[in-house]
């Protein structure tokens, strides 16, 4: 497949974060409260926050003019589908892993070839627009060290997506959305998805458990 619509998308939503400075402050404001509050070295909290990312990110893009929908529930290779179905993004966050998982393997044997998804890399320090027919992708595809294959999944490092930014700045957003974070709070301050989950559960649905809720915390 071809990419130009994903490409032409993310230069679109970068000039839009450029110029738009009520934008950049609530993404900022989103993604700093989402790590702040869902603290990610909680296991169980890294797939909602993951999820979360997406759905903030892709309200940023439709804010920029950008018809994607969140489909992430519903296809394996897309995260954020275009309205007519035609392509979208994959969305990987990085900002405290040092790699992640490309692609995740079902029954298939490992290979570069798998990657046939534009994505984005959510790091610390901005957003990475990658997608596999760039050349310095194309010129690095067979490289273990770059598209490395594991027994379930083609993994990339962080650094890789970095020297990759550092070599290519055209397909980088700067940001410092992350800078919102505070301390790390307390485990007893912290929240997890599924306290969150069952406090609205018990608020909509009971009375005497719900007063009972507090204690056992």
């Amino acid at each position: 497949m071809t990419f130009q619509r994903e490409r032409a998308g993310f230069h679109t939503f970068k000039h839009c974060f450029e110029q738009d400075s009520a934008l950049r402050e609530e993404l900022k404001r989103a993604i700093g409260a989402l790590y702040e509050r869902y603290d990610t070295t909680i296991r169980e909290n890294r797939f909602v926050v993951g999820g979360a990312l997406e759905i903030i990110l892709g309200a940023a893009l439709r804010a920029c003019g950008l018809p994607v929908r969140h489909r992430g529930t519903e296809t394996v290779e897309w995260d954020l589908l275009f309205e007519d179905g035609e392509g979208g993004y994959s969305i990987k966050s990085l900002p405290k892993s040092p790699s992640t998982r490309l692609v995740n393997v079902l029954s298939r044997s490992v290979s570069p070839e798998l990657w046939r998804v534009a994505t984005l890399f959510v790091l610390r320090e901005g957003l990475v627009y990658a997608d596999p027919d760039l050349p310095w992708w194309q010129s690095r595809r067979n490289d273990a060290n770059i598209l490395i294959p594991r027994s379930d999944a083609l993994e990339i490092k962080r650094k890789t997506i970095r020297a990759f930014a550092e070599a290519n700045p055209a397909w980088f957003l700067p940001w410092d959305v992350f800078e919102a974070l505070g301390a790390p709070r307390s485990r007893r301050q912290v929240r997890t998805a599924s306290y969150d989950v069952a406090t609205a559960i018990l608020k909509d649905e009971t009375s005497t458990l719900f007063r009972y809720l507090p204690h056992i915390i």
